[in-house]
């Protein structure tokens, strides 16, 4: 059924299907009737198939709730507190620290010689990094001992 014509009356959920899969887990068995969909790669054609029905389906059940989630959705986003930084942490010689401003999804990393702040130098602008992609997670990041290197954990 094209999407267009789809409504939450005339809809009817996707059901997965069960394939018995037997596993042991510390001397224990079970039957998982869904570790066909494990996808780790999000490769499998029928395993996106059957969530983008899902997605499908559970768009049209919630359509009805879509302006009251637009209002908490705008809601949470105001009460976020737009600018902020974490309290300088000294590792090596120098003092880091991270800081998000105004629009921006993500902090930006810097380092500087004081706990104060002088003389800080941008080390990595996340916002750059993320641009582009619909998601960016950067993770832990760790300075060498020297403080040449810096490597994502």
């Amino acid at each position: 059924m094209p999407t267009s014509t789809l409504t939450p009356k005339n809809m009817i959920a996707p059901v997965a299907k069960k394939i018995p899969h037997k596993m042991e887990i510390h001397h224990h068995q079970r039957v998982d009737n869904y570790y066909w969909m494990r996808d780790d790669q999000r490769k499998d054609k029928e395993v996106l198939a059957h969530l983008n029905d899902e997605n499908i389906y559970a768009e049209a059940m919630l359509s009805d709730q879509k302006p009251l989630q637009e209002l908490l959705f705008e809601e949470l986003k105001a009460r976020i507190v737009k600018d902020d930084n974490t309290v300088p942490e000294k590792d090596g010689k120098y003092w880091y620290h991270s800081e998000i401003n105004g629009e921006q999804e993500y902090s930006n990393y810097y380092r500087s010689t004081s706990f104060s702040g002088d003389n800080k130098t941008l080390i990595l602008d996340v916002n750059e990094r993320a641009n582009g992609h619909d998601f960016y997670d950067l993770g832990d990041l760790s300075i060498s001992p020297d403080d040449h290197l810096m490597t994502k954990n």
